[in-house]
């Protein structure tokens, strides 16, 4: 339990200097999605974006059309 202090130093400075990085982070999830979405044989919900997480589906080549 000695260790604790550690982790919690390094969670308490993750929120006071990386919190406001969020908001541009996120804005250049929903700009790599909307990438991510012109390859072909790649799926994007860039609807679906809303945070710094971006899930795409990657297509069969059956289903891309080759």
């Amino acid at each position: 339990m000695r260790q604790v202090g550690v982790l919690c130093a390094a969670a308490l400075v993750a929120l006071q200097e990386n919190v406001a990085k969020l908001e541009g982070d996120h804005k250049k999830a929903k700009v790599l999605a909307e990438g991510l979405n012109k390859i072909k044989g790649l799926k994007v919900d860039v609807t679906s974006v809303e945070t710094n997480i971006v899930s795409s589906l990657v297509m069969e080549a059956q289903a891309v059309g080759q």
